[in-house]
């Protein structure tokens, strides 16, 4: 368990948090990212989720074992065109952030398609989802 934020970013790469199960507060993960190596263990996130402002960040697979945080915001990645490391059911707890428990806005490649299908993934209803404007395609799973 880590007690406190966490800040994911070059100078502090996600390969420092290997390992980690639990993290108390927010966990931020945001600059020029290729991949999110060391964050497979990762289970429940105290506060909120925040993946933004990713230049080079693809997808978000590593993340695969997430199963809560108080909220879930996605936003400003310029090449992020898939959120199916979200898979598994995540818990959106919204302790502190109702109405904003769901973001996912301004990924200039993430295919729109992605919103309902985090929204049915969360159960919560997405506060903020446009400009999602990839063009690719969400059928087949």
């Amino acid at each position: 368990m880590y007690d406190g934020t966490v800040y994911i970013n070059v100078n502090n790469p996600p390969i420092l948090f290997s390992g980690v199960i639990c993290v108390t507060g927010d966990f931020y993960i945001t600059g020029d990212l290729t991949d999110l190596s060391g964050l497979e263990s990762l289970q429940k996130i105290g506060g909120v989720l925040r993946v933004n402002y990713n230049t080079f960040l693809m997808n978000v697979d590593e993340l695969s074992s997430i199963n809560s945080a108080e909220a879930l915001l996605v936003y400003g990645n310029s090449q992020l065109n898939d959120l199916r490391g979200l898979s598994g059911r995540v818990e959106i707890t919204e302790a502190n952030n109702p109405p904003y428990a769901l973001i996912v806005a301004s990924n200039d490649t993430l295919p729109p398609c992605f919103v309902p299908w985090l929204e049915n993934l969360t159960g919560k209803s997405c506060s903020d989802c446009t400009n999602n404007s990839g063009a690719g395609d969400c059928s087949g799973w």
